[in-house]
């Protein structure tokens, strides 16, 4: 047999799978080019990206991920609540995900919480990812409790519960008191949802007022009392008189109970609201919010979101597909899996895991039409001032504001 025949004979068996090298020229795969994928995020302190960055890099070692604090403006992937989106995906300021999702289970609908793939959808295109879930809840000061000697709130504690444990705790002569206000107004909002009433017909999808719902007038008569007529907080007007805003009452161990955002526990800056700058030192835990008439409480839902200036939409992509499936923020993550993964539990802990998943259950998520009645929100607080100050009735208050959000809706 001539050599060369041999030699072909060789390069045969080698392409069926023996394993002979040498007798197929294979051309090398070319290094992509690296690329610089810009970052804005309300969260851009939290101390995870370090070592999201570093794993993202092991996997794709050619995109670099440069963080830009909140500056949306220039970035190529955006990641915020969509309160302040709105606006971004009505003027397509950003580009659809359909083309990256369509086909791949990964992104299916079901696989994140539902209603939040929802919001993110517009004349029938998907503008975004949902990135977490964070709803108010109550925390509570362990010190006091136990100084007291006064029960942890349970799971399923009613407003009843609350009433009774922030009494308990309230001890002016010690400058102690059960709770501390929200002072956006927020507390009084979860109660009005959770006593069947509220302000739309729907958070998650709103398509009329109703703040002269009598439901509401009767809830915020109820609240007034427990905040005015039980004095389980310190009165506005003496907390206006000592300079004492209600963060200052947690932080100095003035307040046993406080409503906050489940992103902000532990006094976390980088939740990206500032109402918590520093941490917080004392033991501290968390409940959901009292249940009412029903078992309700409200949520933002966050999103990552591509701008359409990026350069380099392929590559922001990998990295919005690659924070999805972790839990990278300190809201709740919106994919199921990860919600539900043991690995979420040792993030932050078995209990505080099972609670989050049971108030998401029931959580009002808050829609980013809500923002068109954003100047209705704000006369009920200036309405709500003149009902603390005996100026107005809470009826008189509710019918002020309802006219206001009727002449925005149109």
């Amino acid at each position: 047999m001539r050599l060369s025949v041999y030699v072909r004979l060789l390069c045969v068996v080698a392409l069926l799978g023996v394993g002979l090298a040498g007798c197929v020229s294979v051309e090398p795969t070319p290094t992509p080019e690296p690329v610089t994928i810009r970052y804005a995020s309300v969260d851009a302190d939290n101390p995870r990206y370090a070592s999201l960055i570093e794993e993202f890099r092991q996997l794709h070692p050619h995109i670099i991920i440069d963080m830009v604090g909140g500056r949306a403006d220039i970035a190529d992937v955006i990641m915020m609540p969509l309160m302040f989106m709105a606006e971004e995906i009505q003027n397509r300021r950003v580009i659809a995900l359909d083309p990256y999702i369509e086909g791949d289970p990964r992104f299916a609908p079901d696989g994140f919480m539902p209603g939040t793939i929802e919001m993110l959808r517009d004349e029938g295109r998907l503008w975004g990812l949902p990135a977490g879930i964070d709803p108010l809840v109550m925390y509570y000061n362990r010190d006091l409790f136990d100084a007291a000697g006064v029960p942890y709130p349970e799971p399923r504690w009613t407003w009843d519960d609350f009433l009774f444990t922030a009494s308990a705790l309230t001890d002016p002569l010690g400058d102690v008191y059960g709770y501390a206000p929200a002072n956006d107004g927020l507390d009084v909002i979860a109660f009005l949802y959770a006593q069947g009433g509220g302000f739309m017909d729907s958070l998650t999808n709103p398509t009329r007022p109703t703040f002269d719902n009598p439901r509401n007038a009767e809830a915020l008569t109820r609240w007034l009392a427990i905040v005015e007529t039980h004095r389980v907080t310190l009165p506005q007007e003496e907390m206006s008189l000592r300079g004492i805003s209600p963060q200052q009452m947690v932080y100095t161990d003035m307040a046993a109970m406080w409503m906050s955002w489940f992103s902000d526990r532990g006094g976390n800056a980088s939740s990206g609201f500032g109402n918590w700058p520093t941490p917080w030192q004392m033991s501290w835990g968390v409940a959901p919010v009292p249940r009412g008439t029903t078992s309700t409480t409200i949520a933002m839902v966050s999103a990552y979101l591509i701008s359409a200036q990026s350069a380099q939409p392929d590559a922001a992509w990998q990295w919005i597909a690659f924070l999805s499936e972790r839990a990278a923020h300190e809201a709740a993550p919106a994919r199921m899996e990860v919600l539900d993964s043991e690995e979420y539990e040792r993030l932050v802990g078995a209990d505080v895991a099972d609670m989050v998943r049971s108030v998401l259950e029931d959580a009002q998520l808050i829609s980013p039409r809500i923002a068109a009645y954003m100047s209705a929100f704000d006369m009920f607080g200036r309405q709500m001032e003149r009902v603390f100050g005996g100026a107005i009735t809470i009826e008189e208050a509710l019918e002020a504001t309802q006219r206001e959000a009727e002449r925005v809706g149109h």
